[in-house]
């Protein structure tokens, strides 16, 4: 019993990373942070876009379109608008 309310303390500080979180350490013009928080959650469309941006502007990573490209497709097949629109800009 007292194993099992050890385990359920270590679990519960465990902070789960949001889109949120992502837009927050951006906001901050905190990259390192943003693409890391980003790339924990990369299945959530604002993450997915946010580490297309980095990737089409060289933030954290080097400069990579293709990448870029990937990533913003992913998040724009979601409905992301940001991404749809990012997209696009990339099909210029």
């Amino acid at each position: 019993m007292e194993e099992k309310k050890q385990n359920q303390i270590v679990n519960d500080d465990v902070k789960t990373v949001t889109a949120q979180d992502v837009v927050a350490a951006h906001k901050r013009n905190d990259r390192e942070k943003c693409f890391e928080l980003a790339l924990q959650i990369s299945d959530d469309p604002v993450a997915a876009c946010y580490i297309g941006y980095y990737y089409q502007f060289g933030y954290v990573v080097g400069k990579d379109l293709a990448e870029a490209f990937k990533w913003y497709r992913r998040s724009a097949a979601k409905g992301y608008v940001a991404a749809q629109t990012n997209l696009a800009y990339l099909y210029r």
